[in-house]
């Protein structure tokens, strides 16, 4: 009920800030989820990627970003750190990375005060492009530094 609507790739960004603007945290955690729709939108064959580019030379990337450890999944967890179900949320986020990886998105993540440092550093494509705040207002210097790192020219031969 109080989930927000999913918006795809889109340059609205005021479409997108409304969007976060009403997104209510409910006090549990899947960060396996948030990833494996970032990749499908960032996937031209999938059902939310239709406005992604197939092109092998258009360069793709992800940020994960989490203020907290996997707590819930579909199947169960009960929204509080320990119970028996985070083991395997862990695992699919791993996975869900590296499949991430796998088929060239650059993936960044970002940890807000909590979060599964180890698998979140490890998440990234590589260590530089892990990032922790200890505070929401640490957040906008963060993405300025991503956006930098994403929009330095490359050349390629």
């Amino acid at each position: 009920g109080s989930l927000q609507r999913m918006i795809g790739l889109t340059t609205n960004f005021s479409a997108v800030r409304t969007a976060i603007a009403g997104m209510t945290p409910t006090g549990a955690t899947n960060v396996t989820i948030g990833a494996a729709v970032g990749l499908a939108a960032l996937t031209a064959d999938s059902p939310f990627g239709h406005a992604s580019s197939s092109d092998p030379d258009v360069q793709r990337f992800t940020i994960v970003l989490t203020d907290g450890n996997n707590t819930q999944n579909r199947w169960g967890g009960n929204g509080s750190e320990g119970n028996l179900y985070v083991p395997e949320i862990d695992r699919r986020l791993s996975q869900a990375c590296a499949e991430a990886r796998n088929r060239g998105v650059q993936v960044f993540t970002v940890r807000v005060i909590a979060g599964n440092e180890p698998l979140l550093r490890s998440c990234a494509t590589n260590t530089s492009m892990y990032y922790s705040a200890s505070s929401a207002p640490e957040i906008a210097p963060i993405f300025a530094r991503i956006l930098e790192q994403i929009s330095k020219p490359r050349l390629t031969m």
